[in-house]
């Protein structure tokens, strides 16, 4: 790009079916990029999870055994967290 860009972005991630007829849970994320740029050169700014959600990204309902004190193996969510709110700067040379 030439000149001033930027563009937000949103991304819906619905409730979905797990095993044992659980649901995972829905999360909605926004990110926001801005930068500049010339033929040669560009500067970004992105802004990922702009709204600071707490969100899941992957999500599991399985069993497992969780601690080595409990007997026997338990059914239970398990999960990945999402990206928290987050600044990146990203400087890009062209030749």
């Amino acid at each position: 790009f030439k000149g001033f860009h930027a563009n937000a972005r949103m991304r819906h991630i619905g409730a979905r079916p797990l095993d044992k007829a659980r649901m995972s849970e829905a999360a909605t994320v926004v990110d926001l990029l801005a930068g500049w740029g010339q033929k040669w050169v560009a500067i970004d700014v992105v802004v990922e999870n702009l709204l600071d959600s707490c969100w899941k990204d992957a999500q599991f309902y399985y069993v497992s055994r969780h601690r080595p004190d409990i007997e026997s193996p338990q059914a239970g969510y398990h999960f990945t967290p999402g990206t928290p709110l987050a600044v990146r700067g990203v400087l890009t040379l062209k030749w």
